[in-house]
């Protein structure tokens, strides 16, 4: 596969991801709109916005720029660890920081298929 066209794979995901925290941003609504970002290659990891700080409310404006200039930052760095990404996610989820929000949701947005995952044993 030529990187050209996994760099175009990558884009889109990133401006999905862009798109949909402006309208989920947007209909915050006088709520909370809390955000955390997971990152996943040949392993996963959460993605910080500064000393353990993993959440961003992106109703705030600048949070939700802060949040869009990460992502936008992103490169694709080899493989494609989904299991990982939505290992790291669940453990987000689960967090006292985030206990009191009703709904909570993961979006995953890849730009390829599986190619790690973790193994158990």
């Amino acid at each position: 596969m030529c990187s050209g066209f996994t760099e175009s794979r990558l884009n889109a995901a990133k401006a999905t991801a862009a798109q949909f925290l402006q309208k989920f941003a947007a209909s915050a609504a006088g709520a909370e709109r809390q955000v955390a970002v997971v990152t996943f290659s040949s392993g996963a990891n959460a993605m910080s916005f500064g000393y353990n700080t993993y959440w961003l409310d992106v109703s705030d404006q600048a949070n939700l720029e802060t949040v869009v200039d990460k992502i936008d930052s992103l490169s694709a760095d080899g493989g494609t660890n989904m299991d990982g990404g939505l290992r790291v996610a669940y453990k987000l989820l689960t967090q006292n920081a985030i206990a009191s929000i009703n709904y909570r949701n993961v979006i995953l947005l890849t730009d390829g298929e599986p190619t790690y995952c973790v193994n158990d044993f």
